[in-house]
C-alpha cells in the first residue's frame, strides 16, 4: 500500500468536500500504518489538526457503553438478557407487556420498535438523560417488539443507567475505570464538562453547512461550512465521549486483538464476540446505513450487534459504527478477520465522506483502487438536484395569503407534548416567534404559508425549515399545533 498516496487522497477529499479538518488512522496487524491530522481545527484560523486534537465522536460512544456492560456481565453483576425493570423498576415503554419483557440486549441492539426523537438531545443547555428516559413511555411504536430494527439514542441512555445501578458508579467513571485507564486513553473524556475542566486547548471546533433553505441537512454536504458553538450533551451514554486519534487508535487495536492491549486483557474475548456478532437483522429501508452502500459496494447482510453494525465487505466480516452530532462526524471500522481497522474524525456536521474514506482505505490495503469520494460526491449532487427541483416546485405553487385564518394573537401560547415538552409561541410586533428548549437551535420566526400553516424558519440555519399547523375547534379556539413529522402539541 502506498501510504503517501492514500494520505494525499484524504487531504484532497477533505478540500473537495469543504471540510476544515480531520484526523485519520489506519491499523494493520497491530501496526499503525498512518495516524495524522489534516486541515485546521477551525475554519479561518491557522491552528492545524494533529493526532492529539480532540473531536466529539458522537454515537461511536455506544460501543464503549456496550463494552462497559460486557465487563459487568463478566463480573457477574448482570446478564445480557436481564430485564430492564429488574434494575429500573419505574421504567416504562408504550406497552406494559413490552415494558415488562424488554432486556439489556434489546436496548443494545435497537429492537424495541420505537420511534426516534433526536431533537430532545439538542433541547437543553445541558442534556438531561434522566428526563429523556422518563419520556420514553411516549415514544410511539414504529413496529412490533423485536421484529424490526429501529436505531434510537434513548436505548443507550437506559443501558448506561443500568450500568450505573449495578455498579454504583457514574457512567463517566465507568468509562474511565474499564476503558480509558486500561487503554491509556489519557486525552479522552466522557462529557463536555470534563473537557472544559481539563482546560484542553488542542480541540477541533464544530462546523455545519448553513443557509441551505429547505434543502434537507443531509444533502448540504457539499455546501460551504461555518463554525458553530459546541453542544453540551451532558453525561450521555449514547454519544458524549470526546477523544482524539491517538486514543481511538488504541481502542481499535484492543478490539482487533480480541480484547488484549499492551499485555492486559481489557475486555474478555467473549464480550468482544458478543458485541461484534449479529444480534438484529436490518432489513432494507430500516436504517440510514442504506446510503453507504449506494455507491455500488453491496453487502449481503446488514445487522446490528451490541454497539456495532455488523456487515460484510468484499467477502469478509466488517464491524463499524458512525458518529454524528452538531459539528462533528466520526467513523470506526474493523475487518477483524484480516486484523485491519481505521478511525476517521471530522469537524463538520453533515457529510457522507467519512464512510467513503473508510472504504477507500480498506480497498487500498486489499489491492483495489476506487474513487469512493468522487463517486459519492457525484451521487450526492444528483440527489441534491432532485431535491431542489421538488423544492422549487413547492415554492412556485406557494400560496400568498395576506393574513392567517385566525388573528395572530389567538395563536400565541404554550403548547406541550408528553414526549418533546413545550413549544412557546409569542407575538412580536406583527410576527409570530417560536421557541423550543433552552438553546438557540430551535428559536425561529413563523412565516405564514396558508390558513393556519406556517413555515418554521430557524434562526441558526443549522436546521432546515419545517411546517407547523395550528389546529382550532369549531369555535375558532386554537387547541393544539402540529409540527410536521414530529408530534402534536396540545395547548396549555
Amino acid at each position: 500500500m502506498d501510504i503517501k498516496k492514500a494520505e494525499t487522497y484524504i487531504e484532497n477529499a477533505l478540500k473537495e468536500w469543504n471540510i476544515p479538518g480531520g484526523a485519520v488512522s489506519l491499523i494493520v496487524n497491530g501496526e499503525i500504518l498512518s495516524s495524522r491530522g489534516y486541515g485546521v481545527r477551525e475554519l479561518g484560523k491557522p491552528d492545524t489538526v494533529n493526532n492529539s486534537t480532540r473531536f466529539a465522536i458522537g454515537s461511536c460512544s455506544k460501543a464503549f457503553t456496550a463494552a462497559i456492560l460486557g465487563a459487568l456481565v463478566d463480573e457477574g453483576k448482570l446478564s445480557w438478557d436481564d430485564k430492564i425493570v429488574k434494575f429500573l423498576p419505574d421504567f416504562k415503554l408504550y406497552d406494559p407487556w413490552v415494558t415488562e419483557h424488554v432486556t439489556v440486549r434489546d436496548m443494545l441492539c435497537h429492537r424495541t420498535g420505537t420511534m426516534r426523537s433526536i431533537r430532545i438531545m439538542n433541547r437543553d443547555r445541558v442534556f438531561d438523560a434522566d428526563d429523556y428516559i422518563q419520556r420514553m413511555e411516549f415514544l410511539r411504536p414504529i413496529g412490533d417488539f423485536r421484529t424490526r430494527f429501529g436505531y434510537n439514542n434513548p436505548h443507550y441512555l437506559v443501558a448506561g443507567k443500568v450500568a450505573e445501578v449495578v455498579s454504583g458508579m457514574k457512567w463517566q467513571e465507568l468509562c474511565q475505570k474499564y476503558l480509558f485507564a486500561p487503554l491509556g486513553m489519557n486525552s479522552s473524556v466522557a462529557t463536555y464538562q470534563e473537557l472544559l475542566a481539563s482546560s484542553a486547548t488542542n480541540c477541533a471546533s464544530p462546523h455545519a453547512n448553513l443557509d441551505g433553505g429547505f434543502v434537507p441537512a443531509e444533502l448540504r454536504a457539499a455546501d460551504p461550512v461555518k463554525p458553530i458553538p459546541w453542544t453540551d450533551y451532558g453525561e450521555n451514554s449514547a454519544g458524549s465521549i470526546i477523544s482524539n486519534l491517538q486514543d481511538m487508535t488504541k481502542w481499535v487495536q484492543m478490539l482487533l486483538q480480541n480484547g488484549m492491549y499492551d499485555g492486559k486483557q481489557v475486555l474478555s474475548p467473549e464480550v468482544i464476540t458478543e458485541m461484534t456478532s449479529p444480534q438484529m437483522i436490518i432489513k432494507p429501508n430500516e436504517s440510514e446505513m442504506d446510503v453507504i452502500t449506494s455507491v455500488g459496494l453491496k453487502s449481503n447482510i446488514m445487522s446490528y450487534g451490541l454497539g456495532w453494525y455488523v456487515t460484510d465487505y468484499r467477502g469478509t466480516k466488517m464491524v463499524f459504527h458512525p458518529g454524528q452530532l452538531h459539528g462533528f462526524v466520526a467513523a470506526i471500522a474493523l475487518l477483524p478477520e484480516l486484523k485491519i481497522g481505521g478511525v476517521i474524525l471530522l469537524n463538520v456536521y453533515q457529510t457522507i465522506l467519512h464512510p467513503m474514506l473508510g472504504y477507500f482505505l480498506f480497498d487500498s490495503i486489499l489491492g483495489f483502487d476506487r474513487d469512493y469520494s468522487g463517486e459519492m460526491k457525484t451521487m450526492l449532487s444528483q440527489w441534491r438536484a432532485g431535491a431542489e427541483i421538488e423544492i422549487q416546485g413547492m415554492l412556485a405553487s406557494r400560496p400568498n395569503p395576506k393574513q392567517a385564518a385566525l388573528p395572530l394573537e389567538g395563536l400565541a401560547g404554550t403548547y406541550v407534548s408528553d414526549l418533546f415538552g413545550e413549544i412557546f409561541i409569542t407575538l412580536e410586533g406583527e410576527k409570530l416567534f417560536h421557541r423550543y428548549g433552552e438553546t438557540d437551535l430551535f428559536t425561529a420566526d413563523l412565516d405564514l404559508w396558508e390558513g393556519l400553516t406556517f413555515v418554521v424558519e430557524y434562526r441558526n440555519k443549522i436546521n432546515p425549515p419545517e411546517f407547523l399547523t395550528f389546529i382550532s375547534d369549531e369555535h375558532g379556539i386554537v387547541t393544539s399545533l402540529e409540527v410536521k413529522d414530529v408530534d402534536l402539541f396540545r395547548r396549555k
